[in-house]
């Protein structure tokens, strides 16, 4: 049965999402009866056939019937709308981070089973090829012991993309490097490694340019598990260009990196090889949108208790952002259990480190 799907929030992503739900109308899984934007000149550029335009949440509810709606707002925006879609439909898809605090999230998840919605967070580097078999060979105890994982993100974000919006680059509305640009990393990095238990961590702004967030930081994440170490290393002030998105895992029977722009592309693979292993090292890289495999496991699996997807997946990531945000600030480790919110969305003073 079709599913009718609306989307908040038409920005620069939107073109991503809109690619992929088109893909699904084909199928005739889904069906785009909608698109809201509190920006009118953002809508009035955006041409599509039989689809109803909206400039507020409560209008669009008021007049559609939706089964799935998709927010694509600014991150510090999240928490606000999916309030306003619990309850009104039976799934909501948010993209990453799915908010800015931890305990935004909390009670969204408290009010999502209370009013019956699902709520699903946009982790689409979950379905790289690479990422896949290198979850697979974990699970498959190919490394024996874990003992090490580093995420190395360097990208470029200059002037033009902090001028773009309004919002980019300020705490209230986006956050920095770490909470943006680094979030699907963070995933990754919990999702193949697991949940460390304690960070240290430090933030700088090394462009004073258009923005109020940090560029650049440094984690290290310890375990209790074999006594695990984790390495977070990202920054945006990379210039002229971006230069790699690259994960790696260390175990004692060898070592696999994850790397291209956004951990698309199999490096290393020093394991015990298959076919696909093979094929997937000699692969150039081949520039895709993640978000169709997103929306194809979604409407494959809504009616499923599984969490693949989930908010509390989305959750676990979350915490670690908040947790960097806050060790930094104290200038000390902390037990990530035990972190909350972070500064995000504070007096921009009280942020600089």
């Amino acid at each position: 049965m079709t599913k009718n799907i609306a989307i908040i929030g038409c920005g620069k992503i939107f073109a991503k999402h809109y690619e992929a739900i088109k893909l699904q109308e084909k199928k005739k899984k889904l069906r785009l009866i909608a698109i809201c934007d509190k920006n009118k000149n953002i809508l009035n550029k955006i041409n599509l056939k039989n689809i109803k335009k909206y400039h507020n949440i409560k209008q669009l509810f008021k007049n559609e019937k939706v089964d799935i709606i998709s927010i694509l707002t600014p991150s510090g925006f999240h928490y606000q709308d999916a309030l306003q879609c619990l309850g009104k439909v039976k799934s909501i898809i948010i993209e990453k981070p799915v908010t800015l605090k931890y305990s935004h999230a909390q009670k969204l998840l408290k009010l999502s089973k209370k009013k019956g919605t699902k709520i699903h967070v946009v982790l689409q580097n979950r379905f790289n090829d690479p990422i896949i078999e290198l979850k697979k060979a974990i699970e498959n105890n190919l490394f024996g012991k874990l003992f090490l994982a580093t995420v190395r993100l360097r990208w470029s974000r200059g002037f033009n993309y902090y001028s773009q919006s309004r919002w980019r680059g300020t705490w209230e509305l986006d956050g920095g490097v770490v909470a943006n640009q680094s979030s699907h990393f963070i995933d990754l990095f919990q999702w193949l490694f697991g949940m460390p238990t304690k960070v240290f961590s430090r933030i700088r702004q090394m462009h004073k340019i258009k923005k109020e967030v940090e560029d650049t930081a440094l984690a290290i994440f310890e375990y209790k598990e074999n006594k695990k170490l984790g390495l977070i290393e990202v920054t945006n002030a990379i210039r002229p260009y971006n230069l790699e998105g690259s994960i790696s895992i260390v175990g004692e029977k060898g070592t696999v990196i994850v790397g291209g722009m956004s951990g698309e592309t199999l490096e290393k693979w020093t394991l015990k090889k298959n076919n696909k292993i093979i094929k997937l090292l000699k692969d150039k890289f081949k520039k895709k949108n993640g978000h169709i495999k997103f929306y194809e496991y979604i409407v494959n699996n809504l009616n499923n208790k599984n969490k693949f997807l989930s908010l509390e997946e989305g959750m676990k990531s979350l915490k670690i952002i908040n947790s960097i945000y806050k060790s930094s600030l104290k200038n000390m480790p902390l037990d990530i259990k035990n972190v909350k919110d972070s500064f995000l969305g504070n007096n921009k003073k009280k942020n600089e480190d």
